[in-house]
């Protein structure tokens, strides 16, 4: 019974790769398809130039394009081969998150039971890296270095912020997801549980939050039981003990951790 959810979410997590490397492969035959119209909207940019040199076509004649080449008639200038680089990096980190979100859906259809999934915290930074840099291009054609240093800024300011994020937001996770049983909804949900006013503990161990609040199901009894299963389970992710208090009329939980 137990191995019957894993099998299942192994072929959904196959299936959403075939899926993501099909629409790869169809925007990369549009893209090639196209290449000499995207190739010349990217002009004005500095991304592309004409090919007017010895090497592209005749230097004699600037002001002929030499379309009658198989290739077109543009070609990546160095900006562009950055902008080339950023983008697959963008988009392969982009394929991540997507395949990330698959997972935490299918997560949540299970009923918390399984493993955890992933948070990619690098690729989420790829992708704001690369967001940063190209639109930076953009903005101010030419300005290759001002533009990759204002990126990879940005994006290890949010791999910096995030990674921390990425792992309280998982312990959450793994908290909701044998709470929720006891809870009375039987089956977690976004924002149903949330901790605040994170702190290390003084034993230097992990990060825990200093206040938990819950919202409870119809079958929430609030009996001694259920408030012990509750502590258990912040034990098993390395939280303190919590003192429960119950609020009738919200049907709310709160925690606070002991001093």
């Amino acid at each position: 019974m137990s191995e019957e959810p894993t099998s299942v979410a192994s072929g959904d997590s196959d299936t959403e790769r075939l899926w993501m490397l099909a629409a790869v492969a169809a925007l990369g035959v549009v893209a090639w398809m196209k290449r000499g119209v995207v190739m010349a909207a990217l002009v004005p940019y500095g991304l592309t130039a004409p090919n007017r040199t010895p090497f592209h076509g005749d230097w004699r004649r600037p002001d002929i394009v030499t379309d009658w080449r198989p290739a077109p008639g543009w070609h990546l200038t160095a900006a562009g081969w950055a902008a080339l680089a950023a983008g697959v990096v963008g988009l392969l980190g982009l394929l991540a998150c997507v395949h990330a979100a698959a997972a935490w859906s299918r997560w949540r259809r299970n009923g918390g039971l399984d493993a955890v999934p992933a948070i990619p915290a690098a690729a989420a930074a790829a992708v704001i890296a690369a967001a940063v840099f190209l639109a930076a291009l953009v903005l101010w054609p030419g300005l290759v270095w001002p533009g990759a240093l204002g990126g990879a800024t940005a994006g290890i300011a949010a791999w910096a912020i995030g990674a921390n994020a990425a792992v309280r937001y998982r312990t959450v996770a793994a908290f909701a997801g044998r709470a929720d049983q006891v809870l009375g909804h039987g089956h977690p949900a976004a924002g149903r549980v949330c901790a605040r006013g994170w702190q290390r503990s003084a034993a230097g161990g992990a990060d825990y939050p200093r206040q938990i609040d819950a919202a409870c199901g119809p079958g929430w009894q609030h009996a001694p039981g259920e408030l012990a299963e509750l502590g258990r389970y912040a034990r098993e992710v390395g939280w303190p003990s919590y003192g429960w208090a119950f609020d009738p009329l919200t049907k709310r939980l709160t925690g606070v951790a002991a001093s």
